[in-house]
């Protein structure tokens, strides 16, 4: 069952770790060095003691979209920041050659999601074409750099959640080089392919 952490030890906080009661112990641990968000009266103690909580998900697509999506049915009053390094979130992959051979003509149709809905809809916030960098796991911060800007800064984070994905295998056969030979994970990758 759930413990405050105010009658656990040190040893007991660090050995939560993850889930609700990890985020407790972090909470009170260490407070964040970001600003809390306002609770409405008759919100219950552990939603209070969970505000504040900031997690920052690497990673906007399948994974990481998932992974913010939950948080926030988790938390409505964490703060979730979600980094994409390519300029699209949340979409069909799965239908991305349907769209090559225009079975699925409308490109739109693949955009499940953009960082418009999801801030509409969950209150997440996504930074699109941003790569995280760096880790700093000792401050518990990630550096950033904007792609199209070339703008760099520092995020923190109180939770930080790792969902880049994979990288396609590009096997070593003769030919594999060639310009009409192309990798389809992304709409990016689609696109080079359509023009």
């Amino acid at each position: 069952g759930w413990r405050s952490t105010t009658e656990a030890g040190p040893q007991e906080r660090a050995a939560a770790g993850g889930g609700i009661n990890g985020a407790i112990a972090d909470v009170r641990a260490a407070p964040a060095q970001h600003p809390r968000r306002e609770i409405p009266p008759g919100v219950s103690v552990i939603a209070r003691t969970l505000t504040g909580v900031k997690l920052v998900v690497v990673g906007g697509v399948a994974a990481g979209a998932s992974v913010a999506a939950r948080a926030r049915r988790l938390d409505e009053f964490a703060e979730i920041v979600v980094f994409e390094k390519s300029h699209h979130v949340s979409f069909a992959n799965c239908g991305l050659p349907y769209h090559i051979g225009e079975v699925i003509t409308d490109r739109n149709r693949l955009l499940l999601q953009t960082p418009e809905s999801l801030r509409e809809s969950l209150d997440i916030d996504v930074r699109i074409a941003t790569e995280v960098v760096s880790i700093d796991r000792a401050a518990k911060t990630v550096t950033v750099r904007e792609l199209d800007s070339g703008r760099t800064y520092t995020e923190s984070y109180d939770k930080l959640a790792l969902c880049m994905g994979a990288r396609a295998l590009r096997p070593p056969l003769p030919g594999i080089d060639l310009p009409g030979i192309h990798v389809l994970r992304r709409i990016a990758d689609m696109d080079q392919i359509k023009t």
